[in-house]
């Protein structure tokens, strides 16, 4: 399968870069499997930052993505 790191997303083009990327993987993916007889997995790693989320597109890219890994690594809280 294919792990993608998507981290820092910054503007809308991007998010439909990523968008279409997540979309020809999942159809080529798919077409080999067929021929092969596997199933092969898609994941991508995205961030948690406020303001790299915005330029994520799940309502189309998660049901094609089979897990979402949450990088919180530059996330901060108080204290």
């Amino acid at each position: 399968g294919v792990d993608i790191d998507w981290e820092y997303p910054n503007t809308e083009a991007e998010k439909n870069q990523f968008t279409k990327l997540i979309q020809s993987l999942r159809t080529k993916l798919d077409a080999q499997g067929l021929k092969d007889d596997k199933y092969y997995q898609l994941s991508a790693a995205v961030t948690t930052n406020h303001n790299n989320i915005q330029f994520i597109n799940p309502a189309v890219t998660t049901p094609l993505l089979d897990s979402v890994n949450v990088m919180a690594t530059t996330s901060t809280a108080p204290g």
